[in-house]
């Protein structure tokens, strides 16, 4: 007779017990194969514990990566809606001197013609 977790267990297979009679270690066979079976789905769950981690990490690379894809993109369109909105103020401010020294020759033109 064998011990295993303190449950004593007779060496006979219970697959050669006669038909009819139960043996002692019949108990502690069907015990240790449902402990077999719960390693067994122990495993697979790890295993796709482990699948699933893997895939929300590439999903979650990819994510980032097409975050930073469109944050680059709208810092793209930004710099240049900044650089066409600078060139616009310039052009104003260009366009306000011209205007003020037009005003201001004209003004002198009409003073000096008006003496004579």
């Amino acid at each position: 007779m064998t011990q295993k977790e303190g449950i004593p267990v007779p060496d006979q297979d219970p697959s050669t017990v006669p038909s009819g009679e139960m043996s002692s270690a019949w108990g502690f066979h069907i015990l240790q194969e449902l402990r077999r079976m719960e390693d067994k789905m122990d495993a697979k769950i790890d295993g796709l514990e482990t699948k699933m981690e893997a895939k929300m990490d590439a999903l979650e690379t990819r994510m980032g990566t097409a975050i930073k894809d469109l944050d680059t993109k709208m810092e793209t369109k930004f710099e240049a809606a900044r650089r066409e909105t600078d060139q616009k103020i310039d052009n104003l401010r260009y366009w306000s001197w011209g205007t003020i020294i037009v005003v201001l020759v004209a003004a002198v033109t009409l003073f000096l013609t008006d003496r004579h």
